[in-house]
């Protein structure tokens, strides 16, 4: 699943496509927002919001499309429809070219004053690293919040009223640069600790948002790509690297269930 980072990727890329030009052709793959093609025409794009790894479109016609990728979502821009052999649910092209999302199972258009009500945005009231920008200083004192106190950091990380747009690789990356084992709760951790958590909370998505997904030492990503590794094998610290050397340590890294999704960690960097 496309976790925050990505999503905001994407959406960066939408008003780039379409411009300030009015929609010239709207497509809705789903019955029930066929109405919405006529409505949106001639409309103009007022500006893209992320909520986590939801997305919301806003127009001059006073409606709005708010949409969650889920597992096989995404977003292709293109001077023309390309045959990728996915689902196309959501076509917008004004004088430029053609937004395309694809696969995408979830996509609603309502007023834009009834977006606060849409139960994903209400429901998922966590901290926006990537709107917000927080320092590091607002990071800890929204993470050490009586509420939090209790719950393992392996689930709260992947909870939207946490972390919003945190998801699995960016839960391994984080309690691996924090050196916090996954079954710690908040409560439990040192001032030290703590810091670090939030301190790092801010880093690796604000790095894995600017840099295209790379969570890593950015001088290690740079020379293992000249070198000619694969992409998905210097994108990461611990992350997809079961039974790899940890680049700090040298031990194995470890591969885990947590959450019923995988984690991977450290034992020696991350002790419980």
């Amino acid at each position: 699943m496309p976790e925050g980072p990505e999503i905001r990727r994407e959406a960066d890329q939408i008003p780039d496509t379409l411009g300030n030009a009015p929609l010239k052709e709207v497509f809705f793959k789903f019955d029930h927002l066929k109405y919405a093609e006529d409505l949106l025409s001639d409309s103009k794009l007022l500006f893209v919001q992320t909520v986590g790894k939801g997305f919301l479109l806003h127009f001059d016609c006073g409606l709005s499309i708010y949409g969650h990728n889920q597992l096989y979502g995404k977003w292709m821009f293109s001077p023309v429809i390309p045959d990728t052999g996915r689902d196309l649910r959501l076509m917008l092209k004004s004088e430029g070219n053609y937004a395309l999302l694809y696969s995408a199972s979830e996509i609603q258009v309502l007023p834009t004053e009834q977006v606060p009500d849409i139960p994903f945005v209400k429901n998922n009231c966590g901290l926006d690293i990537l709107n917000d920008r927080p320092s590091d200083e607002e990071v800890l004192s929204f993470i050490t919040q009586e509420r939090f106190a209790l719950k393992s950091l392996s689930g709260l990380l992947l909870d939207q009223k946490f972390i919003l747009g945190m998801g699995n690789y960016l839960r391994s990356e984080v309690l691996f640069l924090a050196r916090i084992h996954p079954d710690k709760k908040i409560g439990e951790l040192s001032k030290q600790k703590k810091h670090a958590l939030a301190h790092f909370i801010n880093k690796v998505i604000t790095q894995a948002y600017e840099h295209k997904g790379v969570t890593n030492d950015l001088s290690r990503a740079r020379e293992m790509k000249k070198r000619k590794f694969f992409f998905e094998d210097y994108r990461f610290w611990v992350f997809n690297r079961e039974k790899a050397q940890c680049y700090h340590c040298q031990s194995t890294i470890k591969r885990i269930e947590k959450n019923t999704r995988r984690l991977y960690f450290c034992s020696k960097c991350q002790r419980k």
